[in-house]
């Protein structure tokens, strides 16, 4: 019987662990084949083995990339549009918090290159299989995973942070950058007339996950001690959400939307500074010029 099914196609960056390994779970169980992206060879085949057993979904699939670099993340999108001629779900899960300013092989600072810019990339590459495989009545839905901050900064001029790296700083950057590529990323394809295809951000209040083995010590104790008490989430309970983003009738033709998960699940209003266009063409330029530097022949700042 599973073989008579022609199953959708859903991708999973970061689909090895935490909430992107829940999504992978879930979407299985949905009778999709699964394509499961993570960095650790060892760790992704175990994950692919226990959702083949668990869901009786054999079509599990898994490729491995670094998303630090660019160059690796742009072959691994070959590699895909390549093997997958459809893609139904793209779910852009991984992400890090290392708390010591590392800066890539590329020049770009590895927060920022594993959580933003990877995915801009992906975006790049992927949305044309996306657009054609979606329809106008079944859409082809783009889930970005996010942190809960709203109206975080963008340092412009110093994006690798190298003058004044913190955690604070980190994360309220990519947390806004993120907010505004779906935003702007949602407006492109509007304009480009095209209507199987939806862009949505799922922003996340504290997850219990194994992004936590990076914090320093101060963080991880104020995380454990403080706010897992009051607002912690396991991975199971902050993944439902992220399905019914994915999967309900009820947000087909949904697009551009910033969804939150804290308390409680709600579509958030966006501050009128988040929604500025210009600042949406502004990263969406910068962004599209590190790519060029690092990738020659690409060009991707009037990418639509």
């Amino acid at each position: 019987m599973e073989t008579m099914i022609k199953k959708r196609i859903a991708v999973v960056v970061g689909g090895t662990d935490g909430i992107g390994r829940e999504i992978a779970f879930n979407l299985a169980l949905s009778w999709c084949q699964v394509v499961i992206i993570g960095r650790d060879i060892e760790k992704a085949v175990k994950v692919q083995r226990e959702i083949q057993e668990q869901t009786k979904n054999r079509d599990i699939d898994f490729l491995c990339a670094n998303l630090s670099s660019m160059k690796e993340t742009d072959r691994l999108c070959s590699l895909i549009i390549n093997r997958y001629p459809q893609i139904h779900y793209l779910v852009l899960s991984a992400g890090t918090i290392l708390h010591r300013h590392e800066i890539t092989a590329e020049g770009v600072e590895k927060n920022f290159a594993i959580n933003y810019l990877s995915r801009f990339l992906i975006l790049q590459r992927m949305l044309p299989t996306l657009e054609r495989s979606g329809t106008r009545t079944f859409s082809s839905r783009i889930l970005v995973i996010n942190g809960a901050i709203t109206n975080g900064k963008i340092y412009y001029n110093d994006v690798n942070l190298t003058h004044n790296f913190t955690i604070a700083r980190f994360v309220s950057q990519q947390c806004r950058a993120n907010d505004l590529l779906v935003l702007e990323l949602a407006e492109r394809i509007a304009r480009s007339g095209q209507k199987g295809v939806t862009v949505n951000s799922y922003k996340l209040g504290v997850v219990k996950t194994n992004i936590r083995k990076n914090f320093p010590w101060w963080m991880y104790l104020v995380v454990v001690l403080i706010l897992d008490p009051i607002i912690g989430m396991s991975p199971a309970e902050a993944t439902q959400p992220a399905l019914h983003l994915l999967l309900a009738n009820e947000y087909e033709g949904i697009t551009g939307g910033l969804f939150k998960m804290v308390r409680t699940f709600r579509r958030i209003n966006t501050p009128t500074s988040t929604c500025s266009s210009i600042e949406q063409q502004r990263i969406w330029d910068l962004s599209g010029n590190m790519i060029s530097k690092i990738i020659k022949g690409h060009d991707y700042v009037d990418a639509n």
